[in-house]
């Protein structure tokens, strides 16, 4: 939803995804946040924490490297990184849910 200004309407998902950023990368292999991915999910913390009447799900992604398994579980592990993070910073665990889809 929009505002007359064209702007996101405050507290939707389109002004998170705009505003905030939905998503993390990582390097090859990694399950480690870089410093953007911590900058990123710092944004998100605060967001979410002025809007918490939102539950969130963590999408883990990997790229076609590796076996089926082998990129469910990076995209796990992944998620979990970023569940851990949020956690850290206010946001209740059982506000978030996570699921992987590797490749």
């Amino acid at each position: 939803m929009e505002r007359p200004d064209g702007q996101p309407q405050r507290g939707s998902a389109q002004d998170f995804s705009q505003n905030v950023g939905d998503i993390v990368y990582f390097s090859t292999d990694q399950t480690e946040l870089s410093p953007e991915a911590q900058q990123t999910l710092t944004g998100q913390a605060r967001w979410l924490q002025q809007y918490s009447q939102y539950t969130i799900t963590i999408e883990g992604h990997a790229d076609e490297r590796g076996t089926r398994e082998y990129n469910i579980g990076l995209g796990a592990k992944r998620a979990e990184s970023v569940k851990a993070f949020l956690s850290r910073n206010g946001i209740p665990s059982a506000r978030i849910r996570t699921i992987s889809y590797g490749k």
